[in-house]
């Protein structure tokens, strides 16, 4: 079925045949209207038209293969309709909570629920064949604390402190980081295991989100629900190993409990303390969240501080329970020395280049300041700055979207060029965006608004803008696209179209939306490097300590550190430990190899075994590990060749033998590839130790 998906998209692409859906939709609903209600139906004439001209934009820049901006003309037409709109167009509806759904909307849900099973998890274990570029770096920092001994509780404990908030260090989250520990400590360590809790946790987004927006109505939940399940960021960050997905459902979350304390009545002064707990949990994951709890704050106090008439003190207890333990946490973390990782983010940020002028020297190109503390000196670097990231701002923005959103640009590319909502529904994204500046005295209007700033603006005073760190506005896209959906619908009321017609473009609109899914993050075929099969073939013949020491495509090493963790988890006799990569590096082939720094090479090996890989880099380290004493054999097949280090007397018990050297022991076949042994007595040629390459049998 994927490739018959793969296939039919060669010919029509399916967000182009939505958009053209969208585009005949808004047409015969314009006509249809104006011709039966006339002058009463004159009012909805601008959002139609947006509508109608947002999707002829999308449409055309696809079917030609070109940006956006290409077609300026339109974005200029469709934006001065949205002013025309934003004028004169429709109220909004109360905040109160809609009703439970039933019939064809509560059919929506259950279709949307399935479709979201389905693409978090098909080929969850085995897509693409490789780890992606960050998961490496997560698989090695749980295999820092298996390797430590840590056990679950300590694992846990860990997680609460603030660090930088790495995409490459997911697995020092709470929500995404904890529970996976557990999953590798009970279930064992597998590329499964790695991304399952991921996936769950974008589940879990879905449904938090549905009943977030259920304060803009019943038939507007339904909509946010299947406007982020289905949106590329969701699930893709939901489908590998990433605290990405975690950090989305503490904001939600946090969002959710924001909303509910200043919705309450007065006297419930315990959802401060609710809220103040979401609100910490959602900065214990990627950085770019607590940039969102500082907007969840700001849009509380000032809505709390705004309300504070006739029943203020009862109200102030729940906003005074909040700030104390809010104000308790910040305690902690001052207290364990992670207080100043908060907004630190690695150091990529402009009060770190103030802090080191040469950064502007070199990132910006700037003369060092010769008061580098002055307001002038801030200015400058900040001029700079947003003058170099606004670009990338507006291509996140502006993301790529149509026939450019295929597999190899998404899923094989850091950062993916990957779209932040769904392209056809465009519009009504802008109009949802309408409706939150025309009720912008409402809290939840005004936390999607702030949550926009305090995205987007912080990181235009950053090293860099990309997909990973705005994928946190999914969540205000989707509940603003619902919103739009909602509104426009009100349209098709006041020109009395049918609702079969409706249902039925929305089962088409939701069938686009899961085709062109499967085009981007299904490839047709498993892809995958030789190396990681080579390497965990040659673990299964190997016994006690094993040495890893690669400078090999991390998504194939990632795989083998798995294997390595699972052996161990199962064993821990059978240990194993990865190889610094300042060292290997220094010992590559080549006119800089630092071959004196062999013996250091000799020591890691100690009494286990090193697999140094890939074989071909390492000819003139392997010839000086032979010369050293060392049992040298390169194993596996063409293309996937490394290198087993051994001490000789080891070699025998490392392949399952107690007979002491000989043929059996070394003739370099413990996992049944094919091999070359050079033993201590046989030197390898001269030609090695200058960094030719090794003979092959």
């Amino acid at each position: 079925m994927i490739t018959l998906l793969h296939r039919w998209s060669e010919t029509v692409w399916p967000q182009d045949l939505a958009a053209a859906l969208l585009l005949v939709a808004a047409a015969a609903v314009l006509a249809v209207g104006l011709l039966r209600r006339r002058r009463g139906f004159v009012a909805w004439v601008p959002a139609l038209l947006v509508v109608a001209v947002c999707e002829l934009w999308v449409l055309v820049s696809d079917l030609r293969q070109q940006p956006l901006s290409a077609s300026w003309p339109l974005g200029a037409l469709a934006g001065g309709l949205l002013v025309i709109h934003l004028a004169t167009g429709w109220r909004l509806p109360p905040a109160t909570c809609g009703a439970p759904q039933r019939g064809p909307w509560g059919a929506y849900l259950v279709a949307v629920g399935l479709a979201t099973v389905l693409l978090l998890g098909l080929r969850l274990a085995s897509a693409p064949g490789q780890l992606l570029v960050w998961e490496p770096s997560v698989v090695e920092g749980f295999g820092e604390s298996l390797r430590a001994g840590r056990d679950g509780a300590d694992f846990l404990r860990s997680t609460l402190l603030w660090d930088d908030g790495l995409v490459s260090r997911g697995d020092h989250s709470l929500l995404y980081g904890a529970p996976t520990y557990l999953v590798f400590l009970h279930a064992g360590f597998g590329v499964g295991e790695l991304r399952i809790v991921a996936a769950l946790l974008a589940a879990a987004a879905v449904m938090v989100a549905f009943l977030m927006a259920r304060r803009f109505g019943g038939s507007a939940a339904t909509a946010a629900a299947a406007a982020l399940a289905l949106s590329p960021p969701l699930l893709y960050y939901g489908r590998y190993g990433t605290s990405l997905s975690g950090t989305l459902l503490g904001v939600l979350l946090a969002t959710w409990a924001c909303w509910s304390l200043l919705a309450a009545p007065a006297g419930q002064w315990w959802r401060g303390l609710v809220a103040a707990l979401a609100l910490i949990v959602a900065t214990l994951g990627y950085s770019p969240g607590r940039l969102v709890v500082l907007a969840l704050l700001a849009v509380t106090v000032a809505f709390t501080v705004a309300r504070l008439h006739g029943d203020g003190l009862r109200r102030l207890a729940g906003l005074t329970v909040l700030a104390a333990s809010l104000a308790g946490f910040w305690a902690y973390q001052a207290r364990a020395g992670a207080a100043g990782s908060f907004l630190n983010a690695r150091g990529e940020q402009i009060v770190n280049m103030m802090r080191q002028p040469g950064y502007l020297e070199e990132f910006l190109h700037r003369p060092r300041p010769d008061r580098p503390g002055t307001p002038a000196a801030w200015i400058d670097a900040a001029a700079a700055l947003v003058k170099e990231r606004t670009p990338e701002l507006l291509s996140v923005l502006g993301s790529p979207y149509g026939r450019q959103v295929r597999f190899e640009n998404l899923v094989l590319h850091d950062p993916p060029r990957l779209p932040q909502f769904i392209p056809p529904l465009l519009p009504f994204l802008l109009l949802g965006v309408a409706a939150s500046l025309r009720g912008l005295r409402r809290p939840e209007h005004a936390t999607l608004l702030a949550w926009l700033l305090l995205t987007c603006v912080p990181l235009l005073l950053t090293t860099r803008i990309d997909a990973h760190r705005m994928v946190l506005l999914v969540a205000p896209f989707a509940l603003w696209t619902a919103i739009g959906l909602v509104g426009t619908s009100r349209a098709l009321d006041e020109a009395r179209i049918p609702r079969w017609p409706r249902h039925a473009l929305g089962v088409l609109l939701l069938g686009c939306a899961v085709w062109s899914n499967v085009v981007a993050l299904l490839p047709v075929e498993r892809r995958g490097s030789r190396l990681a099969p080579a390497l965990v073939a040659e673990l299964a013949g190997l016994r006690g300590e094993v040495v890893l020491a690669s400078i090999a495509d991390q998504g194939a090493i990632g795989l083998v550190d798995l294997a390595l963790l699972e052996r161990q988890r199962l064993d821990p006799g059978s240990s194993s430990r990865r190889l610094p990569d300042e060292l290997l590096r220094a010992l590559a082939d080549g006119p800089d190899a630092e071959l004196g720094r062999v013996p250091e090479l000799v020591a890691q090996v100690g009494g286990g075994t090193m697999l140094i890989v890939p074989a071909e880099a390492f000819t003139g380290a392997a010839s000086a590990l032979q010369g050293a004493g060392l049992e040298v054999v390169e194993r596996g097949p063409e293309g996937a060749r490394f290198w087993r280090i051994s001490r000789p007397a080891a070699s025998a018990v490392a392949s399952g033998h107690d007979d002491g050297p000989g043929p059996a022991a070394t003739s370099g076949t413990s996992s049944g590839s094919p091999g070359t042994t050079h033993s201590a007595d046989s030197p390898l040629p001269r030609q090695a130790m200058a960094c030719d390459s090794v003979s092959r049998r």
